[in-house]
């Protein structure tokens, strides 16, 4: 494995490796896991650095599959050594200072997260593994910021008794994500992250995710359509996932008219900048459950004329994206054999990389207005008239 050209392949062969034994897909990590260490010594070569964590990742991925396939002692026996290998690894890497090893090592050990769903997580990967997550001086090196993500959402979906002591830190690293401008959209991501994970649990800290929301609004001249977006579909989305009764408790509670203001200055003017089908539809519900909790008829009105305004965008975007649709459709397939043909370290991040609106997933303008009917206690024509009529709306 000293030429960069032979462990290129490595990964390429390990795409096939559900069909070795566990025990030689160990000695494999293990020889890998080695090597790296000693790459650490002189880390100069970034392609030959790649193809060793890539070819580990397909190993991890390799017993994970198996796991899921056929669980057996020896397979769990297997991950628990190729862990403990990985932390041994990660922490030798770290005393020598090798940044640029650093994120690889996130990525990998998110991977090994991941393959303990289900199952209880070993003592190595809690701790101070996991501290490293919410520690704000990881957060300095650019570099780290998606892999420490990727790390922190495993822990979410595999180990959520892990994160719940440290909730509020986490809570704050997601909170220092929003406040800068570069990696905001990190910040947004990890928040609805969190929501969807805990739920109720993450009430107490509404006031400060909104208030840390509306900071970022208050800067003048720095707030992009983008931020006013994620501002608009973060709050649907912690009404769609925590209700709406308690956010606009958290509103009231840094103001008595605050939700009226922002529903004036921010939501309405800007929900044009809402223009993807899920985040619409996303928004679409989650202002239509605001509508049942304010009382200003000004607010109502605002929020009736959102909802109205993403119900048509919603129809218009799915007539006009038919074509783009279909090439969508062609684009994942085509993703999928890929992976399936090869089982490679960024595809096994897939699940990672992409974040996804957890909650709601409508497919079609049909199941979007039959929400928002419901949840307004209107009919199917009286949707149709939202904007135009709103005395149609009875008070909820």
């Amino acid at each position: 494995l000293g030429n960069q050209y032979v462990l290129s392949l490595v990964p390429s062969l390990l795409s096939y490796a559900t069909v070795y034994p566990c025990s030689v897909l160990v000695q494999i990590s293990e020889h890998l896991l080695n090597a790296i260490t000693e790459i650490a010594k002189n880390p100069t070569h970034p392609e030959f650095n790649h193809s060793a964590f890539e070819a580990i990742g397909c190993a991890v991925a390799a017993l994970k599959t198996q796991l899921d396939q056929a669980p057996s002692q020896e397979v769990q026996s297997a991950l628990a050594t190729v862990t403990a290998r990985t932390i041994a690894a990660f922490q030798v890497v770290s005393a020598a200072d090798v940044e640029e090893f650093v994120p690889y090592l996130f990525q990998l050990l998110s991977l090994v997260v991941l393959a303990h769903s289900g199952l209880a997580l070993p003592a190595q990967l809690g701790g101070g593994l996991f501290a490293s997550t919410y520690n704000s001086d990881n957060y300095k090196h650019s570099a780290n910021v998606p892999a420490l993500i990727m790390l922190l959402r495993a822990y979410l979906r595999a180990a959520k008794d892990t994160v719940r002591p440290q909730l509020q830190a986490v809570f704050g690293v997601a909170a220092h994500l929003m406040g800068r401008e570069s990696q905001n959209h990190h910040g947004f991501d990890m928040m609805m992250e969190i929501a969807h994970a805990f739920g109720p649990e993450c009430v107490p800290a509404l006031p400060a995710i909104i208030s840390t929301a509306l900071q970022g609004l208050q800067k003048q001249g720095r707030i992009t359509p983008k931020y006013k977006r994620r501002c608009i579909v973060l709050f649907s989305q912690l009404s769609i996932i925590l209700g709406p009764e308690p956010v606009v408790a958290a509103f009231a509670s840094a103001g008595p008219t605050l939700l009226d203001q922002v529903v004036a200055t921010q939501i309405q003017p800007h929900i044009g900048f809402v223009k993807q089908p899920t985040e619409r539809a996303t928004a679409a519900v989650g202002l239509a459950r605001l509508f049942s909790q304010v009382s200003s008829p000004q607010t109502k009105a605002a929020l009736l004329d959102c909802v109205a305004k993403l119900l048509a965008g919603f129809a218009q975007s799915a007539e006009a994206g038919k074509t783009r649709q279909e090439k969508n459709a062609e684009r994942r397939a085509a993703a999928i054999r890929e992976v399936a043909s090869k089982q490679s370290f960024k595809a096994s991040f897939s699940e990672l990389t992409s974040c996804k609106l957890p909650v709601l997933v409508l497919v079609d303008q049909a199941s979007v207005v039959e929400t928002v009917r419901q949840t307004l206690r209107v009919s199917a024509a009286q949707v149709s008239q939202l904007g135009t009529n709103p005395e149609l709306i009875p008070t909820v």
